[in-house]
């Protein structure tokens, strides 16, 4: 609400997040409720999307493939989109039991029947993939650093570091190792 100084337009989401994620993520919602733009709920939409694009065929030859009729029958009860995506999940299943093909292909349909431009996804995806390559060499420079760091116990450089890192969309966790018994961090991009 505005009131508590959490009001949150699209144009101020769609800064951090890319649209087809934006409109997952509302369509995940019924049409009735409120919208949860919580930063969770945008991962776990990313998340969900990614998945769903990694096991459709969006990139094999068009052919006639129709969407799925459960999700189509789904959609025209009420716009039921909590069941809509039930079914997406359970077509992804059978993709990942059977392999890429006709499923696959109903799975791209359908998807663009939800007004999905995968392709258009797929190339975002590519691009932010890209990205996260090109970067690994810093962000592993910057990692060992900040080890470096903590081994002379340098607290506020080691912080510093740590800062850096989150602000490249880095995040970290130190851990010890098993074996050696030598502290290590491991590191993911998060959104």
């Amino acid at each position: 609400s505005k009131s508590l100084g959490n009001f949150v337009t699209i144009a101020d989401v769609l800064k951090d997040w890319p649209s087809p994620v934006v409109r997952f993520n509302m369509l995940r919602t019924h049409y009735r409720q409120p919208i949860d733009w919580t930063k969770s709920s945008l991962e776990a939409s990313y998340h969900i999307l990614e998945d769903l694009w990694r096991a459709s065929a969006a990139d094999l030859v068009a052919t006639q493939i129709l969407p799925s009729n459960k999700v189509v029958e789904a959609l025209s009860d009420d716009l039921g989109m909590s069941e809509a995506i039930a079914e997406l999940h359970k077509l992804r299943k059978s993709i990942a039991q059977a392999g890429q093909g006709e499923r696959a292909q109903e799975l791209a349909a359908t998807l663009e029947l939800l007004g999905f431009d995968l392709k258009a996804f797929g190339k975002s995806m590519d691009a932010e993939n890209k990205k996260v390559i090109a970067d690994t060499v810093e962000i592993e420079v910057l990692v060992d650093a900040r080890l470096a760091t903590r081994a002379a116990k340098d607290w506020k450089k080691s912080d510093e570091i740590r800062d850096e890192l989150t602000a490249m969309g880095i995040q970290i966790k130190d851990v010890k190792d098993l074996v050696t018994g030598e502290m290590k961090t491991e590191w993911e991009v998060k959104r």
